[in-house]
């Protein structure tokens, strides 16, 4: 074993005899072997600086999680807030000019066909139609009453 080479024997091909150590093939042999240790090296410093990358990834996506929790707790009580005033002022207003709209639209039939083109987005604004009386009212007799007659 050589004390200057830190690999020994091992990287010596098995079949390699004495003699054979200044040929040119050993020599060959040697260059490969060392093009091979230096792809090792190339290697393991490429998956090194992988593991380091990949660390920084993931610290760097845990600081955005955190920063983003922040945010959205702040952002949500913001949320409720505006909800909470449009529901209070805006939604009164807006159902009054549609009951507005709505009123004009029965005058106005041209105004109508406009209006209910919106029904589908102002749907839960619209004041409900009032109940149709039947034509014949005047004729109907009163319901019968369920109690006993007095006596």
């Amino acid at each position: 074993m050589n004390s200057s080479d830190p690999q020994g024997d091992l990287l010596q091909p098995l079949n390699a005899s004495p003699a054979d150590t200044g040929t040119k093939a050993s020599q060959e042999t040697d260059a490969i072997w060392a093009h091979i240790y230096r792809l090792q090296t190339v290697l393991a410093d490429a998956l090194v600086a992988l593991v380091f990358l990949s660390l920084g990834i993931i610290l760097f996506m845990g600081k955005q999680m955190t920063t983003i929790r922040a945010r959205l707790a702040a952002d949500r009580q913001s949320a409720q807030q505006m909800y909470a005033d449009f529901q209070a002022n805006t939604t009164p207003k807006v159902r009054g000019f549609v009951r507005a709209l709505q009123t004009f639209a029965t005058t106005n039939q041209d105004f109508a066909i406009v209006l209910e083109k919106y029904r589908p987005v102002l749907g839960p604004f619209f004041a409900p139609a009032p109940p149709a009386f039947p034509t014949n009212v005047a004729t109907s007799s009163p319901p019968a009453s369920p109690l006993p007659p007095k006596k």
